[in-house]
């Protein structure tokens, strides 16, 4: 076809240089191809971010429109768990996917992402039970940060080492649930039950901790930061709302209302693509609300489209203007292509499930789009098992 072609009412292109190929790391109880999945309950009792198959993940590829070639590792997480994950480069320029889940065993893998073979399994808060809840790559020294239901970030060495890397505010005892870094590097969380943020400069390991966003803040439960250095911070319990500030001037605060938040509730996640800001919310109705605000005019935007973003999660190249995100259409998962300027979204090809994290690399000849997947044990539309996958767009 050298034409553009429909899909469920969507427009796409034939894809030619900007070809899209598809990586995913899928978790299950069957490594090989056409072996059968345990049980749902077998998964459940694991209990473990371990692979199922050791190290080594085998790699398969199959076809699917409009995309050219879909690579898949099937097998990542042996468990059924919710994971968070971040993708990252190292300093020779490897693809890592790094994977921890809070309501696990306190443990952090870090895969290939080229090969899928396992670097390391390490469990950064052994005794406390909750997890690793966030993650962040510190470029400066080549680690990852651990953030979990504990007072003090972790170092992880790709070695395997495990040191303290800072303390949050004090009388802060969870600092997991929102992580972003700046374009200096520097890396911010939220604080519970402070209700505040925390800043912390690797390069000379200074912490900056900002006062309670406002009284009634518990949370500071969501952050994201955009290309202009500008800090936005979702917050719960009471009249969840966003604050932002610039990271160098983290005492000039000024407040977003967001139109028919809930009393008492949560900013659940907050992403920063160009001059937009992708915002879930609890809703006064009790219900999980998303919204679009345009930071350049300080607007709430209307979408053309009705479906919120699977997962959550959206992701955009900072020099691209293109957003991605995945759409759920009764368990038919759609990775989307939005257009930063009018939001009108054209689809892209399939991907297995939820999307639970993602990265855009590009764009250029080609633009790279790094999905993380996963959901509870079903078939997704390309006939494999879907039990919490990990999937890159590259």
């Amino acid at each position: 076809m050298n034409e553009a072609q429909s899909w469920s009412g969507f427009k796409y292109p034939v894809l030619g240089r900007r070809t899209v190929l598809s990586l995913a790391l899928a978790a299950g109880t069957g490594a090989a191809l056409g072996r059968t999945a345990a049980p749902a309950s077998a998964v459940v009792e694991l209990q473990s971010l371990d692979t199922a198959n050791g190290p080594a993940i085998p790699l398969t590829i199959i076809g699917t429109e409009p995309s050219v070639v879909l690579r898949r590792f099937r097998n990542v997480f042996s468990s059924d768990p919710d994971p968070t994950a971040i993708f990252f480069r190292t300093g020779g320029g490897v693809l890592k996917i790094a994977g921890g889940c809070t309501g696990l065993a306190d443990q952090l893998q870090v895969i290939d992402a080229a090969t899928g073979v396992r670097d390391i399994s390490l469990t950064p808060f052994p005794g406390q039970g909750g997890g690793v809840g966030n993650a962040a790559y510190e470029a400066l020294t080549g680690a990852l940060l651990a953030f979990g239901a504990d007072s003090t970030v972790k170092r992880l060495t790709l070695s395997g080492a495990v040191v303290n890397a800072y303390a949050v505010a004090p009388q802060s005892t969870n600092a997991s649930f929102a992580v972003a870094t700046d374009s200096k590097g520097r890396v911010w969380n939220g604080n519970y039950p402070t209700g505040n943020a925390t800043r912390f400069d690797p390069a000379t390991q200074i912490t900056l901790h900002t006062t309670r966003l406002r009284a009634g803040t518990q949370y500071v439960r969501s952050l994201a930061i955009d290309g202009a250095d500008n800090v936005f911070a979702g917050t719960g319990v009471d009249a969840p709302s966003i604050f932002t500030w610039h990271t160098d001037s983290p005492g000039k605060v000024r407040e977003i209302p967001i139109p028919d938040a809930a009393a008492k509730g949560f900013v659940q996640r907050l992403r920063a693509h160009g001059d937009l800001l992708f915002v879930y919310f609890d809703g006064g109705d009790g219900q999980v609300k998303f919204r679009v605000y345009k930071t350049s005019t300080d607007t709430w935007m209307p979408v053309p489209w009705a479906w919120m973003p699977s997962g959550m999660t959206s992701a955009s190249s900072p020099d691209g203007p293109d957003v991605y995100a995945v759409w759920n259409t009764v368990g038919v998962h759609k990775l989307m292509r939005i257009s930063a300027g009018t939001l009108e979204a054209s689809f892209v090809c399939l991907v297995p499930d939820t999307a639970r994290a993602m990265d855009v690399e590009g764009p250029g000849a080609d633009t790279l789009v790094n999905i993380l997947c996963g959901g509870r044990a079903n078939t997704d539309p390309l006939g494999f098992p879907s039990v919490g996958k990990l999937f890159c767009v590259t």
